[in-house]
């Protein structure tokens, strides 16, 4: 049974949004939200997930290679939760 996946591509000043499948193990980009580091554009992602009714989220998590949590990682976990 084929699963939609909503990923998420946190950043500090966008937010790059896919759709993908799971049976076909393909995704396409299909939103970049633009916002200041302030206002998520949560409207805009509701929205998002109210039109593709997906059956998981993901957000793409960029450790560091020294493994130290840094700011960054900090407002990305952050917007992982909130999600």
């Amino acid at each position: 049974m084929s699963q939609t996946v909503l990923g998420f591509d946190f950043g500090t000043r966008k937010i790059g949004v896919a759709v993908g499948q799971t049976q076909t193990a393909t995704a396409q980009g299909i939103a970049t939200l633009r916002y200041n580091q302030c206002k998520i554009p949560w409207k805009q992602i509701d929205e998002l997930i109210h039109t593709w009714q997906p059956d998981m989220l993901v957000v793409g998590i960029a450790e560091p290679a020294d493994g130290k949590e840094t700011d960054f990682l900090k407002k990305t976990l952050a917007f992982s939760h909130q999600l």
